[in-house]
């Protein structure tokens, strides 16, 4: 029992430790999205409507990517744990070229299918004008954006996450520049509207990219840092990255699919609907951020002392870090239940919250979805670095089960 104490204190300071400056970076990336978000919505509503839906489609992208990065963490946190260091150092530049090339793959998608994906998410006229513009600029983010995601993996698995948040705390600040001059044509430049706030997040992207990767190679020595690329021993990284990513991969995308068919359905509402419900998301995103921080921490130690062979010390992890992250979930919980009008006035209009048929009852419903999501990402978070597929079946179960019931509580309330 002792042991056990003298585990646990450290455990719980070393998981804060590699948590909070995540979940800070964290926070900077959902200031990224939601600045153009602000700014947009003082265009008009159908400006707010249109790009919510088109960041919809693009975090559909980065899902994809920064799911499969967890595969590369695991990957990472198996060598350090086995203190293959030379192995790892020659995992992460294999990482690096993966993340571009998910990237340019990513970019692609969005050129030439936004059109369509846009349609059947059932926007038409202004809204589906308005999306195609902003999809259209900000596919070019896509591809630093997607070799961040494996970058970003690599500093975590080292525990080395304050570089993360200078990364993100630069990008949200070029981000704000550029969103204040090119949507509105302020400091010379040209007014570009829902165009400006697009590229305002592929320069922030570039500049959040090229400062870690410029980190990554300054810092090789301690990473150990391999430059060479033969071509068997980066496919069979590539491979296990996909493998031990795949599984969280299938999930999130299956979990923007509902995103995607409950976008359509709120769609016969009006704008007013879209907006509301892309404003949720958000809000959940913003109160689950120290709670992701400490999940990605929780992947690592997992990984790390997994790939060590202490198999005894997984289970010390799961519950620490478990529960700091439902206590992390309770200024949120208590934010939706008492003053869920002011949360949602963050980024809509009065009159919009005015015509909220039940706030009290969509913050109930949000606070549940931040518990139960937890629970989920967390469970996973642990099998997936101990490279355990099988979850994929009963998580995807739960995360559609956790959509439709959403769907049909948000449309009830809309039809009261």
């Amino acid at each position: 029992m002792k042991m056990v104490r003298r585990l646990r204190r450290p455990l719980s300071h070393n998981l804060l430790r590699v948590a909070w400056p995540i979940a800070l970076a964290r926070l900077a990336q959902v200031l990224l999205g939601n600045v153009d978000f602000v700014m947009v919505g003082r265009i008009s509503t159908d400006a707010l409507a249109a790009v919510g839906v088109a960041t919809t489609v693009m975090h559909m992208l980065l899902i994809v990517g920064f799911s499969i990065a967890f595969g590369l963490s695991t990957t990472l946190a198996h060598a350090l744990g086995r203190g293959d260091r030379a192995q790892a150092g020659k995992d992460i530049w294999h990482g690096v070229w993966f993340g571009l090339s998910l990237g340019l793959v990513a970019f692609g998608i969005v050129r030439t299918g936004a059109p369509a994906l846009l349609t059947i998410m059932g926007l038409e006229g202004t809204l589906h004008e308005l999306a195609l513009q902003y999809s259209r600029v900000f596919a070019f983010g896509l591809i630093p954006m997607m070799t961040t995601a494996m970058v970003n993996s690599c500093f975590a698995a080292y525990s080395r996450t304050l570089h993360l948040l200078v990364s993100s705390i630069l990008m949200t600040g070029v981000n704000l520049a550029g969103d204040y001059a090119l949507i509105f044509g302020h400091w010379g430049c040209p007014e570009l509207g829902v165009e400006g706030a697009a590229l305002a997040s592929v320069i922030a992207n570039l500049v959040s990219a090229t400062y870690l990767i410029g980190t990554l190679i300054v810092q090789r020595r301690a990473f150990h840092l391999s430059f060479r690329l033969r071509p068997v021993a980066l496919l069979e990284t590539w491979r296990r990255i996909v493998r031990l990513g795949i599984a969280t991969t299938a999930e999130w995308c299956l979990w923007f699919f509902g995103i995607v068919l409950l976008n359509s359905w709120l769609s016969a509402y009006g704008a007013a609907a879209l907006a509301v419900f892309n404003v949720s998301l958000k809000l959940q995103g913003l109160f689950m951020l120290m709670a992701q921080g400490i999940v990605t921490a929780n992947n690592v130690y997992v990984g790390q002392v997994y790939g060590a062979g202490s198999l005894l010390r997984v289970g010390l992890v799961n519950r620490r870090s478990l529960t700091l992250a439902l206590l992390s979930l309770v200024p949120g919980i208590l934010i939706l239940a008492l003053i869920p009008v002011q949360a949602f006035g963050l980024f809509m209009d009065a009159d919009a919250i005015a015509r909220l048929p039940s706030p009290r009852a969509l913050g109930a419903q949000m606070a549940i979805l931040l518990v139960v999501r937890t629970l989920n990402t967390s469970a996973g978070s642990s099998l997936r670095s101990m490279g355990v597929l099988v979850f994929i079946v009963w998580m995807l179960l739960l995360s559609q089960s956790l959509l439709v019931g959403s769907a049909f509580i948000m449309l009830k309330v809309y039809a009261w």
